[in-house]
């Protein structure tokens, strides 16, 4: 990636590096931890390395919460930061999932009235 410097003067590459780790505690609660490197942000700079934990709280298919702290491990990485803010998810594929369930559930539905028609029918024809 080219990254213009102060004043656009001159151009260096970057390079990103990341690792994460979530998990899924409750339906809501999704903490994780990650730790990134980032070649440099500046011509002559140094390697930015930091860690950052925090959580997400999902309120919805679509809205979720976060925040979490941040700590650098080298020169150039600010040494500490906290964070907060919210994610909301947009268009349509990210229905997909419920969309598919409600099928689902329409079958299974339309399944179990065939199966109770078929258990009925031969009672009301040897009547």
């Amino acid at each position: 990636m080219a990254v213009t410097a102060d004043g656009g003067a001159s151009h260096f590459v970057q390079h990103l590096a990341s690792t994460s780790l979530g998990l899924t505690v409750t339906e809501h609660w999704n903490p994780y931890f990650e730790m990134f490197a980032i070649s440099r942000n500046r011509p002559d700079g140094s390697p930015v390395v930091g860690i950052d934990t925090g959580t997400l709280y999902v309120i919805g298919p679509r809205l979720a919460l976060d925040g979490g702290v941040q700590v650098g491990l080298t020169e150039d990485a600010t040494a500490f930061s906290a964070f907060a803010g919210f994610s909301v998810a947009v268009g349509i594929a990210n229905t997909r999932g419920s969309q598919r369930r409600a099928m689902r559930r329409r079958r299974q539905a339309a399944r179990s009235r065939n199966d109770q028609t078929a258990e009925a029918s031969p009672r009301a024809a040897s009547a």
